[in-house]
């Protein structure tokens, strides 16, 4: 809410419209003002303050200084993001209990013998399982030779092989 102040400017009349991508304000003087060229400049920029002032808290600036993401789409995008982050680490873990599973399937334990024609069945479900599942590699975790689950059980990513 607007915070309430007494009229400071009797008998100028203000009219204001405010849509998604114009704002506009208009006042009628009660008289003509005489200004001269640096006054006018100086009301001309108090003006483009003051309206800088109520439109800031509603938005987002770039670094190049242009008007871009309101404030809360930015916030909706944050959190949009912050999901997805949080989804990528859930299957992240997903395809760790994968690889988990078939490295055990092929290191039995108590040198037990794993019968081939079942394991390779298995591997061959598993394998074409784990390639439907999207690649969750970023610029970062490939710059530092750290594959995401699916890469690593798989051994390659974008088809270049991945070191293990």
């Amino acid at each position: 809410m607007a915070v309430e102040t007494s009229c400071q400017t009797p008998g100028a009349v203000f009219e204001t419209h405010v849509d998604a991508s114009r704002w506009t304000i208009q006042v009628d003087l009660p008289a003509p003002m005489k200004l001269t060229a640096q006054e006018a400049d100086l009301v001309s920029a108090n003006l483009h303050n003051a309206v800088e002032l109520v439109l800031a808290p509603h938005t987002a600036v770039a670094s190049h200084g242009r008007l871009t993401v309101p404030a809360s789409e930015l916030e909706r995008l944050m959190n949009h993001a912050a999901y997805h982050k949080q989804e990528a680490a859930q299957k992240e873990e997903e395809y760790e209990i994968v690889r988990d599973a078939v490295i055990e399937a092929f290191n039995p334990p108590d040198d037990d013998a794993a019968e081939p024609s079942i394991m390779a069945e298995a591997v061959e479900r598993a394998r074409a399982y784990i390639e439907q599942q999207p690649c969750l590699c970023t610029p970062e975790l490939i710059a530092d030779q750290q594959p995401c689950g699916r890469c690593w059980v798989l051994g390659q990513c974008g088809g270049e092989p991945v070191s293990r």
